[in-house]
């Protein structure tokens, strides 16, 4: 089920692209999963200039590093936007993190040859992340 996942991010530079400057969104537990699982994590947000206590880049071509993956987390127009700008950096493979029903996405992906998984969750892909989001829920069902 979760092949594509798994060749998609066997290298080790990913880049995590959110439009959404609120601390507790999936972006921000994304970027700390994948820091956890050994990546190299950097993250995309044109709106803030750090996340986590970790500086955030106001687009990809602003990283320095080789990025491999780019992890979408957004509407389909700024994710047409990041699908662009990942393609003129290089960067062949997207992980979008909705449903992408955009046909000027589609036809991006396809003229630049970019290898997309589409609404796949890093949560649903990664039994410890697994783990951790029920023991937050259950904390914040108690706590909140």
């Amino acid at each position: 089920m979760y092949s594509g996942i798994n060749n998609q991010t066997e290298k080790k530079g990913i880049a995590i692209a959110s439009s959404v400057t609120d601390k507790e969104h999936l972006s921000n537990f994304l970027a700390e999963a994948f820091r956890y699982k050994g990546y190299r994590v950097y993250q995309i947000n044109p709106s803030c200039i750090e996340a986590n206590n970790k500086s955030c880049f106001s687009s990809i071509d602003k990283i320095q590093d080789k990025v491999d993956t780019v992890y979408i987390i957004t509407g389909n127009s700024v994710a047409e936007d990041m699908a662009r700008e990942a393609a003129n950096m290089g960067i062949k493979k997207i992980w979008i993190n909705l449903n992408y029903d955009s046909p000027n996405f589609t036809e991006i992906s396809k003229r630049n040859g970019l290898s997309i998984i589409g609404g796949e969750c890093f949560y649903q892909w990664n039994n410890q992340v697994q783990k951790a989001k029920r023991f937050r829920n259950f904390f914040l069902s108690i706590f909140a």
